[in-house]
């Protein structure tokens, strides 16, 4: 979908144009959708939605606070050097804290002066905020990029665009259906009623009917068909039989 807003337009079509009173749950409903979404995909190998952030380092530094605010899963880390165009990239291992010693053991400060001294990088968390240590502590300034899969969607107006259009089936059905829909054609179709509709006469006068049944189609079949489906859903055994009361 392009935005939060035109998906909150198609979830209202699917439910034909409520109340705009609902327009806040709807937006609840689609919102988690969206993260319900990221977070299936992030618990994925594919990499569907990432960011990239810019770590630089100083001389004698060991940690530094990730900026990036959708920080979510780092996967690619790898020399940069904005002043050469002609630089060669040098990926970077990625390891956990408790790993450090596994690719380095040496002094904890380096002593070489070149700017990409790292020989593996080592993120964390601590308190509300990531961190990422490079592993020895550097000598000299320099800088990495980071690539990371970004964190869940977190909302922040109807203009955003969450990233999920080869997904908006998914979010938007789910988003747009109606719990108690079911219920009430369950409710009409035991006490004999149809719903009724809304159409245009000469003059553009509006009226109520009934809907006809289609050409060539009898009425009654569909409507018996769709009322045993509904009522012998495996949720509302024992409760069919209760419409007319005990009275």
């Amino acid at each position: 979908m392009p935005t939060v807003s035109t998906g909150l337009q198609i979830v209202r079509r699917l439910l034909g144009e409520p109340d705009p009173a609902v327009n806040v749950t709807l937006l609840e409903r689609l919102v988690a959708q969206l993260q319900y979404q990221h977070a299936c995909l992030s618990n994925t190998r594919n990499l569907y939605d990432i960011g990239t952030w810019i770590l630089n380092v100083s001389s004698g530094t060991e940690d530094y606070v990730v900026g990036a605010a959708d920080f979510g899963r780092p996967f690619l880390v790898h020399t940069s050097d904005p002043a050469d165009t002609y630089h060669r990239r040098a990926e970077v291992p990625i390891r956990l804290l408790s790993d450090a010693d596994q690719l380095y053991s040496g002094p904890q400060q380096t002593q070489s002066a070149s700017q990409w001294s790292a020989a593996e990088m080592c993120f964390f968390r601590r308190g509300q905020s990531w961190y990422v240590r490079p592993v020895p502590i550097p000598g000299a300034s320099g800088a990495y990029v980071i690539y990371y899969e970004k964190d869940t969607y977190r909302y922040a107006s109807t203009a955003d665009t969450a990233g999920l259009e080869a997904f908006q089936n998914l979010v938007q059905r789910p988003a747009g259906s109606d719990p108690g829909r079911e219920r009430r054609l369950r409710d009409l179709l035991r006490e004999g009623h149809l719903p009724l509709r809304q159409h245009r006469g000469h003059g553009g006068a509006r009226s109520l009917s009934k809907p006809g049944p289609r050409p060539g189609r009898p009425l009654g079949a569909p409507l018996l068909l769709l009322g045993r489906a509904l009522a012998h859903r495996p949720e509302d055994a024992g409760g069919v039989g209760d419409a007319g009361g005990g009275d």
